[in-house]
């Protein structure tokens, strides 16, 4: 798990947590830790990308997973943006509410897809040749943690969609 991973997570919780009356502050250091996020996952591809140097990309299950994941972090900050900045898209209360629905599920589906690239991460044999124990033992707890609330969160979603998530 990546710095930038655990901004994304952070920016969630403090918008879903904050009392209604904190809700602007809170949204506006949503998009300020989900922009610091963003950037270090752009910065952590092209890392990757450039050390790659003549050999193939995207040639494991962890690399895919984590290059849709990316992907799929960039949409549901689009999404998020024209649901704050284009209201006119969403002409009614009920469609703005659906569109704010989307966008929280599709912030599921990111988290998710961070769990499985981490995880994927942890079972490749790189993994276990290029971190020390403790280092393999801080990843498992982090992964685990992960998980745990990704659950949590998805209980939500299938319970109530409308709930907080």
């Amino acid at each position: 798990m990546t710095p930038s991973d655990g901004s994304i997570i952070l920016a969630r919780a403090l918008v879903q947590s904050a009392p209604p009356a904190a809700r602007k502050q809170a949204a506006a250091l949503h998009w300020k830790l989900q922009l610091l996020g963003l950037a270090g996952a752009a910065i952590g591809g092209a890392a990757i990308y450039f050390n790659k140097g003549n050999r193939p990309h995207l040639t494991s299950w962890h690399a895919i997973v984590g290059a849709a994941t990316a992907s799929a972090a960039v949409l549901a900050a689009i999404g998020g943006a024209l649901v704050r900045w284009s209201p006119a898209l969403f002409r009614t209360a009920l469609g703005r509410v659906r569109a704010l629905n989307a966008h929280r599920t599709a912030g599921l589906f990111v988290q998710l897809g961070i769990a499985a690239t981490l995880s994927l991460m942890i079972l490749d044999h790189f993994a276990a040749t290029q971190f020390s124990d403790l280092g393999r033992f801080a990843l498992t707890v982090s992964w685990v943690a992960l998980n745990a609330t990704l659950w949590r969160r998805l209980a939500r979603l299938v319970i109530g969609w409308g709930s907080s998530i």
